[in-house]
Formats: structure tokens, C-alpha cells, sequence
């Protein structure tokens, strides 16, 4: 302890108790040497004269303590160590002084406080501590001296001057990437005015070292992983930077080791891949070529071919790690071929395109029209129909074309055959027919794969037994579908004969009868043929009928056809005989005759016949055999010593005749098998056959049937026995024509109803045709088909939409769209009035409140209608309410009252004719006498080809022509009605086009269709009744003055309007003029001039052959010469008259248009006048333009811009005469939008001290481009924006952006990764955890790609390129319309000049790109003062005036990468050598003009 003389202090003791202060005790105090330094009994010290003491303070049990004291001398002076200091907030610094005395000096220390003391003039500026650490506290100035007890110090004074301290600090990089060994200098900004003092610390000393040199501090990477860089102010503000170390590179390759490539060809060299045992590597590397002779390489590791011949490409790591790839250059391509798999294809198909150059090469694919084919990669999708070529074009402009064509999908598709019969395990191809010039992609789908599956390619396999439907589709085309029926059947096992060895004689035949097994089941595949094995011996027909040839021995096979490793066989014994009989066994009824023909071999003995029982049967000479009565004998005829015997049988006469069929119906060429059996009790009887119309049918003796026309007739079995025969009716019929369906719209069904489809219309222009069809559904998940006794009904299964379909036996088919809609909520009859002839039958229907067709039982309350089988039956005259309740939706029900009057004897519907359109539907209504009634009719067409009609009367026009629609009552009584069939209406005009009329009048509307081949029904509307009225026959009537319009609407949609006006009845009327003119071919129109009001008129010509009037009231020039028109009204006594010049030659025309200056795709009428004034008409002008690819002009006048420049629009007149004038066409509209970021909450100040100056200047010098006569739109520049407000501005500015339209994007920032690129981050903000600055790649994407038309995207910030590799992809599908301009890679920063100056701040990429346009965004990088430099824009390479995108990027990625390679040292120079700008600008914007002044 240090004490002056005659200065105190206060010695302090403290004790304790086992660590406690849970004691008491009593201090005295003793002095060594009472002369120095006296204490008193409270321990207050006091010094006596200069020296040393011990003051011992000792407790009442001994314990004691001792504190050395020196006593100093009277100070005589003070010095301080400083006399003015700065400070900022939170800074510290130690003052120190020095006291001196008689004979010496001392520094003072905290322990010298009895000497003297610090004396601060304000501390709310500054704190000092008793050692003299002074902090500042906050911005102001103190005074601080050192006084001491005795007075002296009072004039020595330090000053102190706290300045404020940083609002904020920032590290000029925010991330680094290091690798093991590397170092790197970080530099620490802080905003201006400040005072602070920097400490930086590493929050992992094992992986980054870092060492501290005032506002800058260099890292030392020692180990692979992640630290975090922090830089700390005086006053508590920090700045970061992550830190990544990789590891130390051991080893380096190439992920392919050698690259081929033609002469003058860039490729991108194979990733390189660098690892280490320790952990990632980094990824950069320096590339360079062994022989850049043959093969250069840029820093991108982008490698181009010079010349042919070998060489190498080492890829180093900053440690020597190498990789090495080898290069082949082969010379360049001089040709190149073009191929595809398919050079025809549907809309929507894709094919794959290969090209090969004759050497090595890279090669990109286009399509000529991109509205035709679109080609990503090497695989090309149509897109419409049409033909354009498929051009691949090597790199070095080397082109080849292929022709694609594309045409429609087709609308249907034909299987064939349509059915088909297979043994299990057999297989068939299906062959597909669509129309032509279509294509399809077809899919095939087996019903039930348990009886026969397909393949893809249309191949049918049989599996078991049955039958399956097979469906071929055309693949996005619902309603193109067709089937084939499959029927599997079982394959042979055995075959069975009904002898095994039969004996004959040479020339008898006997018939062998066989048939195919499949265990018992006779009912399989395939057929028996017979062969002879020995034809000598004996030869057999194909229906097994044997002949005995040649004596000897042979065997007969009887194999199947399906399998020819089954067979049987039956012995043949053939001798030679000199008589022998056609039949060795015969049964006969009594009283029938048979011949059973005797043969002889030629020789001269007599023959002789005798039988066994004479009374039973007997034989003549010929062979004709008599069955007398019942029993058995045989007949022997001998002929010399051979014989030959037949047992003839003999049963009872036949009573009757039993047939397997009775009535069949046949289409023409089919055949049948008709078998027949005499019946009675033991009868017996031979059948013959015979048609009664050969020309309908005929039939063999066999009872085989084969249709031959169409007719009907009968087929008579019958027996000997007179009358004893049988009958089958034979109706044949022709092959169908056409089939559809009766219902003639979509079938609307409720999901779970059931609806039986009516018998469909099949139709054969010969006549009655065949009627058997089948039925299927394209989606059976929608609905399912059930056929029931000729009838299929159909449930609806689920809501959606298939096609239905029916088709003949002989494949023609039809096709009805199915709706399937949730169940109803209510029902009702339609019609909703019915009123039946009594004693008709009558079917229903009903419909759902949803449009469906409703299955419903029905009731009635009364006998006058009563309910059979689901139809009404009128019985007696009167009324009954009849109820209709669903089958299968509970508790909806409806009810309708139904009259029953006298059924008429005639009908007729009205009119004789009808017209109609192609297209158009209307229902019949039938016209009875009072009190009459017909409902029940059955309606047909003897047309459908024209026009059809459904089971409720109404009928559709199909095609053009004539057809009669015939209705038939149940009593017979028929009305017909002509229906004439015209094409649809392409336009409907009303005539006239306007109508002027008075209370008087009364006016008829004409139509007037597209041609006079066209035609359609129209419905007449009046907007307002009281005004005007119109009937359906178009006559208009007027009702009190105002106006209103008319409108007629078409069947398909079309429609026309008219004004109408009506207006006081006029008193007088006259022409304006006395005489005009009219061009020569021309027509115009006429109006008069009232005294007051209107009314309607007409009007004459006195001579038609030089002028006409019209069917809308217009006069036609025919020949030259004069006319005069006389107008008449429906008001008596008005009329007025003008005579009419038809001249051929005008005397000018005056042009001008409504606006001279367009948009893109505006619009604007050319106005023009006649010359001379009183010409009528339009002089059957036309337009034109000088240049289309500006401006074109239609029939009527109307002008559109379509690009860039200027044209003449000229108005030519029938005789030639020509007025002009001229229209300027604008280009796209041009829209900037500037954004930065600067790092602190005041302007233009901070960290990227630059940005502000960057956005700043960017916008200036965009304000002064006009491009196609265009400024650009600027939002902007704006600071600091958070992602939402960003976002939201962009989305505002571009919103009513069009594709013709260029937009251009600029973004000043810090950058980074996390999983993707980012940029934003303004350094006033949590970093960690604040994503509203963090502004992502993908984020940015999906404002960007909202704006239409062309966008460029100008991105400064470290990492840059980031941007584009995390959206290169996505902008591959934008077809090149977005262009990305980066200040550098995605793992380097970008590179800035700092000074105070904030106008001269600029990272160098931007200067550069401004500086190609000629503005000088820095005088100190420029050497010209901020602002315009030249006129002339640098970057302008082929000098025509403009800058393109390309131009400009190509010149600022040359000045930037040698700014930051030259600069980097020299004053301002933040950033890195290895900055090289980074694009992504497709063909389509490379040319694209981004600045002209």
C-alpha cells in the first residue's frame, strides 16, 4: 500500500471461520516504525515521513496479518501519458501518469488513490477506472486529470473525444471455402463516423485459425470442417463469415478419362473428381493443355478442338493433385445424317431422332415449325397437324434435314376379324384398319383373360375354354374403339370312327362318319379330313364317303385338323366281285320304294334277284326295292357264282315328320344344316329336301341350306307317305349397310339405374338385311351389359362417360356417348302431356330432374287406362292418373293425368314439308280431328342418309337431299311428311340490316344464309314487346316509338341482330341530292331525308339493267348510263325520286388512318373518302400493304400491327384509282426492374458500399435507350426489399406483360448457398434465422417465369452463377425466352472497388456492362466523369448501332475478368482474380437488342 506524507487510508481486514464469516473477533493494529507510518485503533494508516513500514493487524487469538507500506515523498508535478484521445463507444483506452517528487517519479497505480485520483469532467461521455482504463459511453467530449492531495495535476489535462460507435460491421465476405494450407484475408467495414476498436475470434480454432490486424484478420485453414468467423466492435455490433475447410486433395481424376471431338468443337470437360481420405474436396482446379496446338482449355474447363490430332488435359488442384484427360480431335464434320423411328406420326406421339456426323461431333436437333414438332433432346412429340423438317446441325453449321409428318389420331378403329374361333393354346394375330390419313397408337384388352389374352401387338392367345371379347383402342380417343368375339374351344384327343374295318367291293362306296373328342366333349376345335393310304385300293371324299378301287388292303385316316397327331384309323378291305349292291343294310316304311343300284363287272351271265321273305320285301332286276309289311328279309343277287345280299328292314309308315328347326333366318351366302327324322311308332321313312324358290334358298340332299337372295321361301322335308312332310320357313336377308343406334342423342343414365337399349336401326340399301348385332362399352367400369331375351340392358355402375357401341355380324358398327350422373332428386313424364286414342298402347317415359332416363313401374287409378307389361293401354274414353315410380331410386315418384278420347282414323303432321340444316332436330306433332287422339306411332325414314327419325317423332337432318318420314299408327292410319335436307348455315344475315318505321308499317324480315345451298330454322326475339313484336315467320310489327332490336338465332349457334326504330310518321320526304353517282360493279346504299320521324320504304329502278335493287334495298351498278330510283312508302302520298349515274372512273380517294402509330397487335381503321362527293357506294375498294411483316390490313379496312417498322397502307378502288398512307409500328413494350442491397438502414452508405451506385447508374443508363421505338419502364431502384415486397413489386410491374414484350431484371446483392443459390441479405438483420432476405433461386423462378415474353436477368452478387445452375433446368422448358447475365461462378465472389467516394464505388461486372454501352459508372475505373461516356457503345460489335444481349455480355465478361486480374492490389481492390462472369442466353435472345440510344 502506497500513502503520502500526512495523507490516510483505511486498511481493511477481513476474517473467517472454516470459509465462513460465521465468527467475531477484535483487531489491533501495531506499526514497525512509528516514524514512517502511525495507525490508529481503526486501522487508518497515516504517513509521517518518507520511508517503509509494516502495519500487523492481529486478532484476540493470535491470527494475524501484515500489509507493507510505503510512504512517498509530497508530489511536486504530474505528466499524463496522453493529452487528447479518440474514442468510440465502448472503446477503451489506459491513460497512465507519472508523478513526480523531491528527488524521483513514480507511475501511479490503482494503489496510489491516497496520493492522488483520477477526475473525469463528464461521465455520462466517459468512465475512468482508478488505474486510468478509460471507456466511452457515449459520443461527447471529457477532460480527465490526474489531481493529487497536495493540489498538483490541477492543469494537466487529457481530453477525451467519444465518437459514436458502428451501427454496424460487416466482413466483405459472408462465406468462404477454403482447403487445407490455404489462407485468406477477410477485411472489416463499419459505417462512417464511427470509432471502434476490432476483435475476431474462430468458433473452431482446429479447423480455421484466425490472427487479427486492426480491420482486417487472415484465416488459416489447418483441418477439414466448419467454423464461424466472428469480428466484434468496441460497442458490441458483429459481422460473420462461415467458414468451409475441405480436405487436403490426394488424388485427382477425371469422371471419363479421354473426350473425342471435331475440329472447332467446345465441349464441357468431364466432371473432375478430387478426394481425399480426410473428408470433400474442393472442387476447383486450374486447367491446362498439353498441346494447345490441337486442343485448347478455358478456365470453365470448356475444351475446343483446333486442329486434328492427340492431346492432354490436366486439371491441378492448388496442392499439384492432377488429373490428366486425353483429347482426340478428329477433323470436322463435312456431313451429317439424320434418322428416326417413326417419320409419321399422330398429335401427341412422340419419336426418337438420331443423328451421326461422318467424323466426331457434337450436333443440336430443331424443328423448322415448333407449332408442328416439339423436340426436347433427341425426342420429338407432335404437336398438330401438319409436315416440317427435323433439322440436326453439327457445331460446325454442317445441316441435314428430316421430313415428319403429322397427322390427325384416329377417330376410329376396325378389328378384323371380327370374330374368330381358336383351340386352347393357339395364338392369332388381329389386324387393325383406321381411317386414312390418321395414325393411333393401339391398345388391346382382353374381356377375360381366363378364355384368351392379347398382347400389345393385337396377338391372342386361347387359355380355357368359352368366349372372350377382345377391345382394340385408339389410345386418347374414348369413342374409337372396336372388339372381336374369341370363342375357345377345347383341342381334339382322340378321333372316333363309327367302323374300324369295313369290306367292299371294287366300285361300291360306303360313307365313314367320324368325329373329334375331347375327352367325352365332342364340342372342339377343328375338323376330320380323310385320306387313303393306298388310292389304288380305295379313295375317300373329304366327307368320308369310301370307293373301292383295286382289290386289296388299305387303311383310311380320319385326322384332326387342329392337331394332326391325332387320328384313327379304319381298315379297308377291297375284293373283286362280278355284282355288287350300293347298300348291303336298308329300312323302309311299308309301302316305300327304294333303288338300291345292282353293279356288274362286265359279264355276260345272267343275273338273278331273290328274297328271303317276299312278303316282307322284294327287289326287281334294277335294284328298286318294295317294302310290302314289317319284318326283315334279304335280298340275294346272283350273278354266275358271285352274289351280293341287302337286309332291308321294314317298319311302319311314317305319321309324321320331326325338324331341328322350323323357321331360320339366313344372310345371304350363309349356309345352314337342316336334319330331319320320320316319327310314328316303329316308323321308318327316307327324307327328301327341296326349296321352293331355288333363286332364295337351296338345299341338298343332305338337308345342307345356302342362302342365295335375299326373299322368303320354304324348305318341305317329306316322306313317301303322301302328306306326311314338315315345313321350315327360310327368311334371308342382305348383309347390313348401316347400323345405329334408335336412341339418336347421348344416353344420359343415374349411377345404379338400368335402362334396356332400344333394338338398334340396321339398314341395307337391297332391303330387309340382317338384324344380329352385338354390343360394347369402351369403359366397363362406367356402366355393365347384360343381354336379355334380344334385348341388352345396360347399368349405370359410376358418374363419368363412355362410348357404347353395336355391331353387325359383318363388322359394321355405330357408336352412342353414355353420361353417367349421380341419382336424381325428382322425376317427371316426358312429354309432360299425353293424351291417347282409345284402345292404343302407349310406353312412357320418364326423366330425372338431372336429364336421365329413369327406369319406373307405373300405376293408374283407373280402368279407362290400365298397366301391361310397362305399357299404358287405353280401354275406355275418360281421364286417369297414371303414377311412374323409380325401380331403383326409393320414394321418387311422379304423377300425370292422361285424357282418352276416340283414337283418330287419319293424322297428318301439318305441312307436307319441312326444311331443315345438316344437323338441325324437330319434333313431329300430329294434327287429329277434335276429340281424337294418336300417341302410339312407329316412325321411319326411307333416307337415313338424309334424315332420321327416333321412337319419339323427332327428327335429325343427317345430309343434304330429300327424305319422307313416315309415321304408322296401331290402327293402321299412317301420315308422311317430306323433309328437305340443306347445308348448315355458315352465317345468317337479317335483311334489312336496319329498320326505320313508323306505327303504319309492317315489316317481313328475309335471311340471308352463306349460300343458297344453306339453310336453317330460325327463332325471331324482340328485346322490348311494347315497342316492337316479331313472329316466328320474322314478320315484324310496331307498337309505340322507341327503339329495340330483333334478333334470329340458329339451331347451331349462330345469330344476327338488328336495331329497330320507331319513329313519328313523316309528312314529307325527299333525296339530299338531285343526282349522284355510283361506281361501275359496285352497290351501295340509299337514304332519304324526312321531315320528321320515319317510316319504311322500298325502292324502284327505271332501269334494272343499269342499276338494280337488291334483296337488302341496296342499288347494284350494272352498265354504265343513268337510272332514276323512285322510293315508296306504306304512307300515303310519300314518295321521292333521284337519278343515278353509273360512271367507271373516280376522280381520287383521300386516306387517312385513325392512328398512324401502333402497337403490336393494335389495331386501327383506315378512314377514306370517295372523290367526287356525291359518289354512293364504297367503290369496291380493297386494302393492302406495302410490307405485311409490319402491318397488315383486312377486307374491311381494319389495320394490325405485327412487328417493328413502318408500311404503307393503300386503298385501291375497282378502277384502279389508289389512295395511300402511312403506319409506324412500335416493338414489344420494355419494362426494367432494379433492385439492391447495401447492408445498413440509411442510404447509400455501408457494406457493398456499391450497390446503391450500381442500381443507380444501371437505371440511368436504361432511361436513356429507346429500342423500336421504345423507352424502357423503370421500377426502381429499390433498397432492402424483403422477399414479400420484392416479390410483389415484380409480380406488379410485369403483370400486364405480353409475349412481345422484353423485360430486363438486375439484381446488386450479397449471395450464397444453402441446398440452392440465393441472394439478398442485407447485413441489419438475424442471418441465422431471418429468411425473409434470403432470397432463393427457386422463389425468384417462379415470379420470373410469370412474365411473358422475353426476360433477361442481371445478377451481381458472390456466387452468381449459383442462379443459373439451380435453374437450368427449368429454363430448358421455357424454349430460351430467359436469359441469366452472372458477375461470376457459383463458388467465386464477385469483385467490387470500395472508396469513400460513393459515386466512384462500382463492383467491376457492372461497370463493365455499363461501360459497353458507353456510361461510366466510376471516374476513378474509367478515367471519365459519372455519366455518359460516348455515343458509341463499346460493346456494339458489328457497329450497326445497337447493343445485343450477347454483344453485351461478351464485352463484360472481357472487361471484368481483366479489371479484377489488374486492379487486385491497387487501391479499393476487394475480390478475387478468379471472378469470371457466367451466362445462359439461348440462340432466341442472344441477337435479341437490349440497348440502342
Amino acid at each position: 500500500m502506497n500513502v503520502a506524507i500526512k495523507g490516510s487510508v483505511q486498511m481493511n481486514v477481513k476474517y473467517s471461520y472454516q470459509g465462513t464469516d460465521n465468527c467475531m473477533g477484535t483487531v489491533t493494529y501495531l506499526t514497525s516504525k512509528s516514524s514512517v507510518a502511525h495507525v490508529d485503533a481503526n486501522g487508518v494508516i497515516t504517513g509521517v515521513k518518507a520511508g517503509n513500514a509494516i502495519i500487523r493487524a492481529v486478532l484476540q487469538n493470535g491470527l494475524y496479518v501484515d500489509c507493507n507500506v510505503t510512504v512517498r515523498k509530497a508530489p511536486k508535478k504530474v505528466e499524463l501519458s496522453a493529452s487528447s484521445i479518440d474514442l468510440g463507444v465502448g472503446q477503451e483506452f489506459r491513460l497512465y501518469g507519472r508523478i513526480y517528487y523531491s528527488g524521483g517519479s513514480f507511475i501511479y497505480t490503482a494503489g496510489d488513490t491516497s496520493i492522488a485520483q483520477f477526475q473525469n469532467s463528464n461521465p455520462d461521455a466517459i468512465s475512468i477506472a482508478a488505474d486510468g482504463t478509460i471507456t466511452g459511453l457515449k459520443p461527447g467530449t471529457a477532460y480527465v486529470r490526474l489531481y493529487t492531495y497536495n493540489g498538483k495535476g490541477g492543469g494537466t489535462l487529457c481530453r477525451i473525444n467519444v465518437a459514436p460507435g458502428p451501427d454496424w460491421i460487416t466482413l466483405n465476405e459472408i462465406s468462404v471455402e477454403l482447403s487445407v494450407n490455404q489462407s485468406r484475408t477477410l477485411y472489416c467495414d463499419r459505417s462512417a463516423g464511427c470509432m471502434t476498436a476490432f476483435e475476431y475470434t474462430s468458433s473452431n480454432p482446429d479447423v480455421v485459425r484466425v490472427v487479427a490486424n486492426g480491420s482486417s484478420c487472415t484465416l488459416y485453414a489447418v483441418g477439414s470442417g466448419t467454423a464461424k468467423i466472428t469480428a466484434s466492435s468496441s460497442n458490441g455490433k458483429t459481422a460473420e463469415c462461415e467458414v468451409r475447410v475441405y480436405a487436403l486433395p490426394e488424388s485427382a481424376s477425371f469422371e471419363s478419362a479421354s473426350v473425342q471431338m471435331g475440329a472447332g468443337e467446345t465441349k464441357a470437360l468431364p466432371k473432375v473428381i478430387i478426394s481425399s481420405s480426410k473428408g470433400e474436396c474442393a472442387k476447383g482446379v486450374t486447367y491446362t493443355s498439353s498441346n494447345a496446338s490441337v486442343a485448347k482449355v478455358n478456365a470453365d474447363g470448356d475444351v475446343t478442338g483446333v486442329a486434328p490430332g492427340n492431346a492432354a488435359i490436366y486439371a491441378t488442384a492448388y496442392n499439384g493433385v492432377t488429373a490428366t484427360c486425353a483429347i482426340t480431335v478428329y477433323p470436322a464434320p463435312k456431313s451429317i445424317q439424320i434418322s428416326a423411328d417413326k417419320t409419321r406420326l399422330a398429335v401427341g406421339e412422340t419419336a426418337n431422332v438420331t443423328a451421326k456426323v461422318d467424323t466426331i461431333g457434337s450436333y443440336t436437333l430443331s424443328a423448322e415449325d415448333s407449332s408442328v414438332l416439339e423436340i426436347k433432346g433427341d425426342t420429338v412429340t407432335a404437336r398438330k397437324v401438319g409436315k416440317t423438317n427435323v433439322i440436326a446441325k453439327s457445331y460446325n453449321g454442317v445441316i441435314a434435314k428430316l421430313e415428319i409428318e403429322v397427322l390427325p389420331t384416329a377417330g376410329s378403329v376396325a378389328l378384323n376379324p371380327g370374330r374368330i374361333t381358336l383351340g386352347t393354346g393357339m395364338t392369332a394375330e388381329l389386324k387393325t384398319t383406321i381411317p386414312d390419313n390418321t395414325l393411333a397408337t393401339i391398345s388391346f384388352e382382353s374381356m377375360d383373360e381366363t378364355v384368351a389374352k392379347v398382347d400389345a401387338n393385337g396377338k391372342v392367345t386361347a387359355i380355357g375354354k368359352g368366349t372372350a371379347r377382345i377391345f382394340a383402342r385408339v389410345e386418347g380417343m374414348d369413342a374409337a374403339y372396336d372388339t372381336c368375339e374369341v370363342t375357345v374351344k377345347p383341342m381334339p384327343e382322340t378321333v372316333e370312327l363309327t367302323e374300324s374295318e369295313i369290306n367292299l367291293f371294287i366300285g361300291e362306296s360306303k360313307k365313314l362318319n367320324a368325329k373329334a373328342l375331347s375327352g367325352a366333349d365332342a364340342n372342339c376345335y377343328g375338323a376330320i379330313t380323310f385320306a387313303s393310304n393306298d388310292a389304288s385300293v380305295a379313295e375317300v371324299r373329304a366327307d368320308g364317303t369310301i370307293t373301292a378301287i383295286g382289290a386289296g388292303e388299305t387303311k383310311i385316316v380320319a385326322r384332326s385338323t387342329a392337331n394332326a397327331n391325332v387320328f384313327a384309323e379304319c381298315t379297308v378291305k377291297v375284293t373283286e366281285a362280278k355284282v355288287w349292291l350300293n347298300e348291303r343294310a336298308v329300312t323302309l316304311g311299308v309301302g316305300e320304294s327304294f333303288v338300291n343300284a345292282i353293279h356288274t363287272a362286265n359279264v355276260a351271265e345272267s343275273m338273278n334277284v331273290v328274297s328271303s321273305a317276299p312278303e316282307v320285301a322284294v327287289m326287281d332286276v334294277t335294284g328298286k326295292i318294295t317294302a310290302k309289311q314289317i319284318g326283315e328279309t334279304t335280298i340275294t343277287v346272283t350273278c354266275g357264282e358271285d352274289s351280293a345280299q341287302c337286309v332291308v328292314t321294314v317298319k311302319a309308315a311314317p305319321t309324321g315328320v320331326e325338324l331341328s328347326e322350323t323357321a331360320l333366318t339366313l344372310c345371304t351366302g350363309e349356309t345352314a344344316a337342316l336334319t330331319a327324322r320320320a316319327t310314328g311308332e316303329n316308323a321308318a321313312g327316307r327324307i327328301q329336301y327341296a326349296s321352293k324358290d331355288e333363286n332364295v334358298v337351296r338345299v341338298d340332299e343332305n338337308g345342307e341350306i345356302t342362302a342365295v337372295g335375299a326373299g322368303e321361301t320354304e324348305i318341305v322335308a317329306k316322306t313317301y307317305v303322301e302328306g306326311v312332310e314338315a315345313i321350315c320357313r327360310v327368311s334371308v336377308v342382305n348383309a347390313p349397310e348401316k347400323i345405329r343406334f334408335a336412341e339418336m342423342d347421348e344416353l344420359i343414365l343415374s349411377k345404379g339405374d338400368t335402362y334396356r337399349l332400344a333394338q338398334p336401326v340396321i339398314t341395307s340399301s337391297l332391303g330387309k338385311c340382317d338384324t344380329r348385332y352385338t354390343l360394347a362399352i369402351s369403359r366397363s367400369g362406367i356402366a355393365t351389359i347384360a343381354e336379355k331375351n334380344g334385348y341388352y340392358d345396360i347399368t349405370a355402375a359410376n358418374v363419368g362417360s363412355a362410348v357404347l357401341r353395336v355391331k353387325t355380324l359383318n363388322g359394321k358398327s355405330a357408336s352412342l356417348k353414355l353420361i353417367v350422373v349421380e341419382a336424381p332428386t325428382a322425376i317427371e313424364f316426358d312429354p309432360d302431356t299425353i293424351r291417347l286414342g282409345m284402345g292404343e298402347t302407349y310406353e312412357p317415359r320418364i326423366l330425372g330432374n338431372n336429364g336421365s332416363v329413369i327406369a319406373a313401374t307405373f300405376s293408374s287409378d283407373s280402368s279407362c287406362v290400365t298397366v301391361e307389361n310397362g305399357k299404358l293401354v287405353a280401354n275406355a274414353k275418360g281421364k286417369a292418373t297414371i303414377t311412374a315410380r323409380s325401380i331403383y331410386f326409393d320414394n321418387l315418384k311422379t304423377s300425370i293425368e292422361i285424357e282418352v278420347v276416340d283414337l283418330a282414323k287419319e293424322f297428318t303432321f301439318g305441312d307436307a314439308e319441312y326444311r331443315m340444316g345438316v344437323g338441325e332436330n324437330f319434333e313431329l306433332t300430329t294434327v287429329t280431328s277434335e276429340n281424337t287422339a294418336v300417341a302410339a306411332l312407329e316412325y321411319e325414314s326411307d333416307d337415313e342418309s338424309v334424315a332420321r327419325v327416333d321412337r319419339s317423332g323427332v327428327v335429325y337432318a343427317i345430309g343434304v337431299g330429300e327424305a319422307t318420314v313416315t309415321a304408322k299408327a296401331q290402327n293402321g292410319a299412317t301420315a308422311m311428311k317430306k323433309i328437305i335436307v340443306s347445308k348448315m348455315a355458315t352465317k345468317v344475315e337479317l335483311l334489312p340490316q336496319e329498320i326505320s318505321a313508323c306505327l303504319q308499317d309492317t315489316v317481313q324480315l328475309s335471311v340471308r344464309f352463306g349460300s343458297d345451298q344453306e339453310y336453317a330454322n330460325l327463332y325471331f326475339d324482340s328485346a322490348d314487346d311494347s315497342i316492337a313484336t316479331v313472329d316466328q315467320n320474322g314478320l315484324v310489327r310496331f307498337h309505340a316509338l322507341g327503339t329495340t332490336t330483333i334478333s334470329a338465332e340458329a339451331y347451331n349457334g349462330l345469330s344476327d341482330t338488328i336495331e329497330v326504330h320507331v319513329e313519328k310518321t313523316p309528312t314529307a320526304i325527299s333525296f339530299a341530292q338531285s343526282k349522284a353517282l355510283i361506281l361501275l360493279g359496285d352497290r351501295a346504299q340509299l337514304k332519304p331525308v324526312f321531315d320528321q320521324g320515319a317510316c319504311y320504304f322500298t325502292l324502284e329502278s327505271s332501269n334494272p339493267e343499269i342499276i338494280s335493287i337488291g334483296a337488302d334495298g341496296y342499288l347494284e351498278a350494272n352498265q354504265k348510263g343513268t337510272a332514276k330510283i323512285t322510293l315508296k312508302t306504306n304512307v300515303v302520298g310519300l314518295k321521292a325520286e333521284i337519278d343515278v349515274e353509273v360512271v367507271d372512273k373516280l376522280e381520287g380517294i383521300v386516306v387517312e388512318l385513325g392512328k398512324d402509330t401502333l402497337e403490336l397487335h393494335e389495331t386501327t381503321q383506315v378512314i377514306y373518302s370517295l372523290r367526287p362527293t356525291n359518289l354512293l357506294g364504297t367503290g369496291k375498294v380493297r386494302f393492302e400493304s406495302s410490307n405485311t411483316q409490319v402491318a397488315t390490313v383486312d377486307a374491311s379496312g381494319v389495320v394490325t400491327g405485327v412487328a417493328y417498322g413502318e408500311a404503307e397502307i393503300r386503298v385501291i378502288a375497282g378502277d384502279g384509282t389508289v389512295g395511300k398512307a402511312k403506319v409506324n409500328v412500335l416493338g414489344g413494350k420494355r419494362r426494367a426492374f432494379v433492385a439492391y442491397y447495401y447492408g445498413e438502414p440509411t442510404d447509400h452508405g455501408g457494406h457493398l458500399t456499391f450497390s446503391a451506385n450500381d442500381a443507380y447508374s444501371f437505371a440511368d443508363a436504361l432511361k436513356a435507350a429507346t429500342v423500336e421505338g421504345r423507352a424502357y419502364d423503370i421500377c426502381g431502384p429499390i433498397s432492402n426489399a424483403p422477399k414479400s415486397t420484392l416479390f410483389s413489386r415484380i409480380d406488379e410491374h410485369f403483370r400486364d406483360t405480353t409475349d412481345d414484350d422484353t423485360s430486363v431484371l438486375y439484381f446488386c446483392s450479397h449471395g450464397g448457398a444453402r441446398d440452392e443459390y440465393y441472394f439478398g441479405i442485407p447485413n441489419n438483420y438475424d442471418s441465422e434465422n431471418d429468411d425473409e432476405y434470403r432470397i432463393y433461386a427457386s422463389e425468384l423462378y417462379n415470379h420470373i417465369v410469370k412474365i411473358k415474353g422475353k426476360v433477361v436477368v442481371v445478377m451481381v452478387s458472390c456466387g452468381a452463377g449459383g442462379l443459373i445452375d439451380a435453374l437450368r433446368e427449368k429454363l430448358g422448358s421455357e424454349n430460351g425466352r430467359i436469359s441469366i447475365l452472372a458477375s461470376s461462378h457459383s463458388d467465386s465472389s464477385s469483385s467490387f472497388y470500395s472508396v469513400s467516394d460513393r459515386t466512384n464505388c462500382v463492383d467491376y461486372y457492372t461497370f463493365a456492362l455499363l461501360h459497353g454501352l458507353g456510361y461510366s459508372a466510376s471516374q476513378d475505373l474509367a478515367g471519365m466523369p459519372h455519366g455518359w461516356m460516348s455515343f458509341v457503345a463499346p460493346a456494339d460489335a458489328n457497329s450497326d448501332g445497337s447493343v445485343t444481349v450477347g454483344e453485351l455480355f461478351d464485352y463484360a465478361k472481357r472487361l471484368t475478368m481483366y479489371l479484377v486480374q489488374n486492379k487486385v492490389g491497387g487501391k479499393g481492390y476487394y475480390g478475387t482474380v478468379r471472378q469470371t462472369p457466367q451466362s445462359y442466353i439461348s440462340d432466341l435472345l442472344r441477337d435479341l437488342i437490349l440497348f440502342k440510344r
